[in-house]
């Protein structure tokens, strides 16, 4: 009797092999990236993720607040997020809002102690007030990533007008694009 099954074994470990591989690149924020920019294009304003050395350089910008919050316009893949983290800005005082539901997400699961919103940055208004404790605390800094350039004019003024209305008096907007 010939026995059949042993040819079958290479392949089923390739297989087992490939599924863990792909376990390992599906959370990889290049491939959630250009996972969501096929899925959904008007929601992704860049060509590429922004990089480690990006995110690090713009959180170099943003001071520690001591009596506010830092927002995050447009996390994405939380790549600026992770680097806002490292920079020393507590959980608590970081409010990252993402327009993408997928995204948001998948943020929430890898940052669960921060506060990520799903929602767009033009109703900034209406989301804030969703953060318990936000009341007590201003808004210290923004950090945006959100493709202003591309986006029509009037909702650019509508963010505009949003951020304005959110953003301490001495407050600081960090815009990259």
């Amino acid at each position: 009797m010939i026995n059949t099954t042993t040819p079958l074994l290479p392949v089923s470990r390739r297989i087992k092999n490939a599924q863990k591989t792909f376990r390992r690149v599906r959370n990889l924020p290049l491939f959630i990236f250009v996972k969501e920019l096929v899925s959904n294009p008007r929601n992704i304003g860049a060509a590429c993720p922004s990089s480690k050395r990006l995110a690090d350089g713009i959180a170099s910008f943003v001071s520690q607040p001591n009596d506010g919050y830092v927002l995050e316009l447009g996390a994405g893949t939380g790549v600026v997020t992770a680097a806002l983290l490292r920079r020393g800005i507590q959980p608590d005082r970081l409010i990252v809002i993402e327009k993408s539901r997928h995204l948001a997400d998948i943020l929430k699961k890898k940052f669960p102690q921060v506060t990520i919103l799903h929602g767009d940055a033009a109703s900034l208004n209406t989301l804030l007030p969703l953060v318990p404790e936000f009341r007590f605390m201003p808004v210290s800094t923004i950090v945006s990533s959100l493709p202003l350039r591309v986006l029509p004019d009037d909702t650019v003024e509508q963010i505009s007008r949003q951020i304005e209305q959110a953003i301490a008096e001495n407050g600081s907007l960090i815009q990259y694009t």
